[in-house]
């Protein structure tokens, strides 16, 4: 995530905003395909470095299993799968294969979730251990806005922020308007159709 370039400036949600009072449930929200852009600012440089997201998200009754297809302006791609697990109302416990111990996922708020969690990164100078500090707000628009700080040793070392639609383009397109919209923002057009999942999208644990 650490690195360099522009920045995330606005989202143009599809179809239909949130009714007042509307709850964000995570394994509502994010079932099936959702996609988000955003940037990772870096506090000791001021860089900021551009990304696109295409998400799935499968919902076997017990678990959320959510993977991630990251995209970066820079040309560089990730790929991250979380399992939720819900515990409760409101409830969810988080695991990742790079994250050092299991998420505690709360919804503090009706239209709010937040967790912390501890990974270990692999970045361009080796593998870093990161804290980050997650929130997930629904707005009124219906997209989902997500703020994470990150840190190592208590120290802040920037934040991501991304906002995320569902009903959209593949974010795959995404990268080309890095390069030519850098001066007035990025612009992700939440509607149409998207494409079946590829192969390594599989079920979650203990699904039929």
């Amino acid at each position: 995530i650490l690195g360099g370039a522009a920045s995330l400036a606005t989202l143009v949600a599809g179809p239909g905003a949130r009714a007042a009072g509307e709850r964000l449930v995570l394994h509502e929200w994010f079932r099936g395909p959702t996609h988000a852009v955003g940037r990772f600012r870096n506090n000791f440089t001021g860089e900021e470095r551009k990304l696109a997201v295409d998400l799935r998200g499968r919902w076997n009754g017990r678990v959320l299993a959510l993977f991630e297809d990251f995209f970066y302006a820079d040309g560089e791609r990730d790929q991250k799968t979380w399992f939720f697990e819900r515990v409760g109302e409101g409830r969810y416990i988080g695991k990742r294969d790079d994250v050092i111990a299991p998420a505690d996922v709360t919804t503090p708020q009706p239209d709010t979730v937040r967790f912390g969690y501890t990974a270990d990164l692999k970045l361009a100078s080796g593998v870093q251990r990161l804290d980050f500090d997650d929130t997930l707000t629904l707005r009124a628009d219906g997209t989902v806005f997500n703020k994470a700080y990150v840190s190592r040793f208590f120290i802040p070392l920037g934040d991501v922020a991304r906002a995320a639609c569902r009903h959209g383009s593949s974010a795959r397109a995404v990268p080309e308007a890095f390069r030519t919209s850098c001066g007035t923002g990025l612009v992700l057009m939440c509607s149409g159709e998207h494409d079946d999942p590829d192969a390594r999208h599989r079920a979650a644990p203990g699904a039929d």
